[in-house]
């Protein structure tokens, strides 16, 4: 029954514990579609490094509003990003 399972799974992690549910994300959840590849990656990775590195003055402008709101990673945080792909 579902108390039983409740039980001994509240036993085992902690009586605070949020049980798990059906159609509870994790972060084994699949995505829906083909999975990505990396030449994907890769074309990601050189788009944002050419966004991260304006060659002009309206660039420039354009990339440090989208710092300033926040849309997007400031310099330092994209480059330590760029590495870990």
């Amino acid at each position: 029954s579902e108390d039983k399972f409740v039980n001994i799974f509240r036993n085992t992690c902690g009586k605070k514990v949020r049980r798990p549910q059906f159609g509870m994300y994790t972060g084994r959840t699949p995505y829906p579609g083909p999975e990505p590849t990396i030449k994907q990656d890769r074309q990601l990775e050189k788009t944002l490094t050419r966004m991260a590195s304006p060659q002009n003055e309206e660039d420039k402008t354009f990339f440090n509003n989208l710092i300033i709101l926040s849309i997007i990673f400031t310099f330092i945080s994209m480059n330590n990003y760029f590495k870990s792909m």
